[in-house]
């Protein structure tokens, strides 16, 4: 695993393993998602290697109906569409092949009829109808995924400016503000709350 050949071991994981992690395994047993998240969870294999030996190296699970995840966050058709695209692969995968086999899934001629279309449909008709300061975090949680995040200030920058840093929360605390001049405050000062202090 990564760049120390010599450590050996099992990871058990979800699909956090896609991206964003500097890896190399020598083999794969996953279940389908989508094509895009199998690719990503592939280049975690013999990353910076080359395979020279016989046989698999990735072995990759679809099952009879559906595998994790899918309905809640892969979209079902498109589930679908992948594992029809793979149901007969077998032998190696040219980087070629994989944008070959994405750009067949989201071929507005493939997806059209799609829940997944929709759904991408509605959503974008609906950004386009209001402007930023009209928006609801409720309402826009129904629509999008829900994602915690929390912002985040460095200490030593918090302690150089916390006399301004202050004074812009209280502008942003004031009671009577409009949502439009809340949203443009934030927006100026990227000052958010609630604020957490981190150390360097």
């Amino acid at each position: 695993m990564g760049n120390n050949y010599e450590s050996k071991g099992i990871w058990i994981s979800t699909q956090i393993v896609e991206a964003s992690l500097d890896i190399d395994f020598d083999l794969l047993f996953t279940e389908l998602s989508d094509l895009s998240g199998l690719f990503q969870r592939m280049g975690r294999v013999y990353r910076k290697r080359t395979w020279n030996n016989k046989g698999y190296n990735v072995f990759v699970f679809v099952g009879k109906d559906k595998c994790s995840g899918v309905g809640n966050i892969i979209y079902k058709d498109i589930f679908e569409l992948s594992k029809n695209l793979i149901a007969n692969m077998d032998g190696p995968l040219s980087e070629k092949k994989k944008i070959d086999l994405i750009n067949r899934i989201y071929d507005y001629n493939t997806i059209k009829n799609t829940k997944y279309y929709k759904k991408l449909k509605d959503n974008l008709e609906y950004v386009n109808t209001f402007n930023l300061y009209e928006l609801e975090k409720k309402d826009v949680s129904k629509i999008f995924r829900n994602i915690d995040s929390i912002s985040v200030i460095p200490k030593n920058i918090y302690d150089k400016n916390k006399d301004y840093i202050t004074e812009l929360i209280n502008k942003y605390s004031e009671k009577g503000i409009s949502k439009k001049d809340n949203i443009r405050l934030k927006s100026n000062y990227q000052i958010i709350q609630p604020l957490s202090i981190i150390e360097n």
